[in-house]
């Protein structure tokens, strides 16, 4: 008896370490951690600013007449976000829009490469949607969504256009179950601006300049940015219970499913009414979609503040306004003005779901301070506490001296790492946080 209990220990033993084997060789690369951050607070990356690193394409690219590399810095600057690739331990970055940048291209700050690298992984589309190349550029007509154009959603399936530059605001999140990119919204490269309602994804494999993005010309369902709602300062995240990107548009809330290429209302109009400055994200454990941010001196205006869904049953979701019971808390009241020291009214700020706390971390555009936000769905409030470091990223000057735009996606956290990543500006590395 004693021998048979023994042999079926060691099977399961055998079978333990055959499942273990099989999990590793399917996991996403890492890297010790340890030797880009290897205490805790804030680590500058060297080398990897936007200007240092030599990434932004040279004038003239492609025989384009653009500057492009005069211009690049508003990738950053111009109100652009971006995504983590949690599988690789990378941050991509991808922006420009309106009349601040014509590019396309797709940056990434690679984690894994020793050193740290920020490199231009995909070219821009040339011609450019510039002045120089669209007689319409300033008019509304030379607004269009792709390179080559594409004005309307009459177009064949298969390899076609890229899609035009935009400021991207928090319209990108990262589809993991589809190892993909998604964008949403934005405001496009032309004069006016204008918003797109387009929905664009590209496969993160083996990303180059071979990779094709994916244009959902037959997405399904009412978009984001339709009964009211705006596609200019959307802000998206990936849930990982659903497998759904949730989309906030100024004036509804939205569900896109990658594998059914198809969107769904998941609050009716008028039903999360935001002034698009807010930063979201989702706590997959409470099955909370969460908009914070805009409050400049201590004021929430109409839209602003603080906002919880309930997406536990996206059939059945539920919004509730946080913002009085958060700001009474005076830690929390600081973070959503902008920090103890903004740089502007709190708008946008970084704002990412710590994992492994089952908090989220903010970060208010500027400063050491970051700020823990717990949230408390039977008090209707976030709890808040703040870790006070020193050696942070120097403030950007995004609008000026001192200013800053916002944050949008550019501060992620990487569970594999355990670490926050930061994309300050484009003349500034790169800034690792390590809370543990």
């Amino acid at each position: 008896m004693i021998l048979k209990s023994a042999r079926i220990v060691s099977l399961i033993s055998l079978l333990v370490i055959a499942v273990g084997t099989d999990a590793q060789s399917v996991s996403p690369p890492q890297s010790p951690s340890a030797t880009i951050a290897p205490t805790v607070g804030w680590h500058a990356v060297p080398g990897t600013s936007l200007k240092e690193s030599g990434a932004c394409p040279p004038n003239g690219f492609g025989g384009d007449s653009y500057d492009f590399s005069s211009a690049c810095r508003n990738v950053i600057r111009a109100w652009s976000g971006a995504i983590a690739d949690t599988n690789r331990n990378r941050l991509l970055l991808w922006g420009g829009g309106h009349s601040d940048y014509a590019g396309n291209e797709i940056y990434l700050l690679d984690l894994n490469s020793r050193p740290v690298s920020l490199r231009r992984v995909k070219d821009p589309t040339v011609p450019t949607n510039s002045p120089a190349n669209n007689p319409y550029y300033k008019e509304a007509s030379g607004c269009v969504y792709g390179i080559p154009p594409v004005k309307t959603a009459d177009v064949p399936p298969g390899p076609g256009p890229e899609p035009n530059a935009v400021h991207t605001y928090g319209g990108l999140a990262y589809i993991a179950h589809a190892d993909s990119m998604f964008a949403v919204g934005g405001s496009l490269a032309c004069g006016p601006g204008n918003g797109s309602r387009e929905t664009w994804t590209i496969r993160l494999d083996r990303l180059s300049n071979q990779s094709k993005w994916r244009r959902h010309h037959d997405v399904q369902g009412p978009l984001p940015g339709s009964e009211g709602g705006n596609t200019i300062g959307i802000a998206a995240d990936y849930d990982p219970n659903s497998g759904l990107v949730f989309i906030s548009d100024s004036a509804s809330l939205y569900a896109f499913d990658y594998a059914r290429n198809a969107y769904k209302r998941v609050l009716g109009s008028g039903q999360l009414v935001t002034s698009g400055r807010l930063s979201g994200g989702i706590d997959a454990p409470r099955k909370l979609f969460v908009l914070v941010g805009n409050c400049g001196k201590g004021n929430c205006g109409p839209g602003s503040g603080v906002f919880a869904v309930d997406i536990a049953d996206p059939a059945n979701a539920k919004v509730q306004n946080w913002t009085a019971g958060t700001m009474s808390d005076s830690i929390c009241a600081e973070f959503l003005a902008g920090g103890a020291t903004p740089l502007n009214s709190g708008a946008a700020p970084g704002f990412a779901y710590d994992s492994v706390a089952k908090s989220f971390v903010g970060w208010p555009n500027s400063g050491s301070t970051v700020y823990i936000l717990t949230p408390e769905p039977a008090g209707k409030r976030l709890r808040c506490e703040k870790r006070e470091f020193v050696d942070g990223p120097p403030h950007s000057s995004h609008a000026g001296p001192r200013t800053s735009n916002g944050t949008f996606g550019r501060f992620r956290y990487l569970p594999h790492l355990d670490l926050f990543v930061l994309v300050n500006d484009w003349d500034i590395p790169a800034y690792l946080l390590r809370l543990r």
